[in-house]
């Protein structure tokens, strides 16, 4: 799923192949009858190295 949301943010030209990019979850809080779920976050780092994306999370 991560490479899917990925290629499709390069094939609308939002990431380049020098990009470094940051996945994260977020999950949403559940309701009394709902349960929960979660997406996919993908940002874009400015400005920074493959070394502080790997890093990005301590």
């Amino acid at each position: 799923m991560v490479e899917n949301e990925i290629a499709v943010g390069v094939l609308r030209g939002d990431f380049k192949e020098e990009d470094s990019l940051l996945v994260d979850v977020e999950a949403s809080p559940s309701s009394k009858d709902l349960t929960p779920h979660s997406r996919l976050r993908i940002k874009k780092l400015e400005n920074s190295s493959p070394l502080d994306a790997m890093v990005a999370n301590n």
